[in-house]
Protein backbone atom coordinates (compact mmCIF):
# COMPACT_ATOMS: atom_id res chain seq x y z
CA UNK A 1 0.00 0.00 0.00
CA UNK A 2 1.27 3.54 -0.78
CA UNK A 3 0.89 6.74 1.05
CA UNK A 4 1.66 9.30 -1.24
CA UNK A 5 -0.64 12.23 -0.74
CA UNK A 6 1.41 14.16 -3.32
CA UNK A 7 0.89 12.48 -6.24
CA UNK A 8 -2.24 13.27 -8.25
CA UNK A 9 -4.73 11.13 -8.45
CA UNK A 10 -5.26 9.22 -11.65
CA UNK A 11 -8.25 10.43 -13.95
CA UNK A 12 -10.41 7.71 -15.06
CA UNK A 13 -11.34 9.36 -18.00
CA UNK A 14 -8.76 10.40 -20.78
CA UNK A 15 -11.34 12.99 -22.55
CA UNK A 16 -12.16 14.80 -19.03
CA UNK A 17 -8.07 15.23 -18.58
CA UNK A 18 -7.66 16.95 -21.60
CA UNK A 19 -10.78 18.83 -21.28
CA UNK A 20 -10.05 20.08 -17.19
CA UNK A 21 -6.81 21.13 -18.75
CA UNK A 22 -8.66 23.49 -21.49
CA UNK A 23 -10.81 24.62 -18.88
CA UNK A 24 -8.11 25.67 -16.62
CA UNK A 25 -5.91 27.46 -18.92
CA UNK A 26 -8.88 29.25 -20.40
CA UNK A 27 -9.53 30.36 -16.64
CA UNK A 28 -6.63 32.07 -17.42
CA UNK A 29 -8.26 35.03 -18.96
CA UNK A 30 -7.48 39.23 -18.61
CA UNK A 31 -9.97 39.36 -15.67
CA UNK A 32 -8.49 36.11 -13.92
CA UNK A 33 -4.87 37.65 -14.12
CA UNK A 34 -5.74 41.36 -12.54
CA UNK A 35 -6.80 39.72 -9.75
CA UNK A 36 -4.04 38.20 -7.40
CA UNK A 37 -5.99 35.55 -5.55
CA UNK A 38 -8.21 34.39 -8.55
CA UNK A 39 -4.79 34.33 -10.59
CA UNK A 40 -3.44 31.83 -7.81
CA UNK A 41 -5.99 29.44 -7.91
CA UNK A 42 -6.14 29.58 -11.45
CA UNK A 43 -2.37 28.73 -11.69
CA UNK A 44 -2.71 26.21 -8.79
CA UNK A 45 -5.43 24.49 -11.33
CA UNK A 46 -3.32 24.26 -13.85
CA UNK A 47 -0.28 23.22 -12.50
CA UNK A 48 -2.87 20.01 -10.67
CA UNK A 49 -3.88 19.45 -14.45
CA UNK A 50 -0.45 19.46 -15.65
CA UNK A 51 0.53 17.05 -12.68
CA UNK A 52 -1.63 14.59 -13.75
CA UNK A 53 -0.53 14.74 -17.60
CA UNK A 54 2.64 14.29 -16.99
CA UNK A 55 1.87 11.57 -14.48
CA UNK A 56 -0.13 9.59 -17.51
CA UNK A 57 2.51 10.08 -19.39
CA UNK A 58 5.55 8.79 -17.36
CA UNK A 59 4.23 6.66 -14.84
CA UNK A 60 4.49 7.64 -11.21
CA UNK A 61 7.35 5.45 -10.18
CA UNK A 62 5.52 2.63 -9.13
CA UNK A 63 2.88 2.45 -12.21
CA UNK A 64 4.61 2.49 -15.78
CA UNK A 65 2.53 4.58 -18.49
CA UNK A 66 0.53 2.71 -20.91
CA UNK A 67 1.09 3.29 -24.19
CA UNK A 68 -2.60 3.01 -25.49
CA UNK A 69 -3.75 5.34 -23.04
CA UNK A 70 -0.66 7.93 -24.08
CA UNK A 71 -1.68 7.73 -27.65
CA UNK A 72 -5.83 8.33 -26.15
CA UNK A 73 -4.47 11.19 -24.89
CA UNK A 74 -2.58 12.80 -27.29
CA UNK A 75 -5.76 12.51 -29.25
CA UNK A 76 -7.85 13.82 -27.19
CA UNK A 77 -5.52 17.16 -26.65
CA UNK A 78 -4.91 17.05 -30.21
CA UNK A 79 -9.27 17.26 -30.59
CA UNK A 80 -9.53 19.56 -27.67
CA UNK A 81 -6.82 21.88 -29.29
CA UNK A 82 -4.66 22.39 -26.24
CA UNK A 83 -1.26 22.65 -27.90
CA UNK A 84 -2.18 25.87 -29.36
CA UNK A 85 -3.96 26.88 -26.03
CA UNK A 86 -0.63 26.61 -23.82
CA UNK A 87 1.47 28.45 -26.31
CA UNK A 88 -1.31 31.24 -26.03
CA UNK A 89 -0.96 31.00 -22.51
CA UNK A 90 2.87 31.31 -22.31
CA UNK A 91 2.73 34.69 -21.39
CA UNK A 92 0.90 33.81 -17.86
CA UNK A 93 1.79 30.51 -17.57
CA UNK A 94 5.50 31.94 -17.69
Amino acid sequence: MSLSFFKPSRPKILPEVAKAIKDSLNALDAKTVAEVKALEKAMEEVEKNFAVMRCMLSGDGEVEPNVEQVSLLALEISKEDVISLVIHKLPTLG
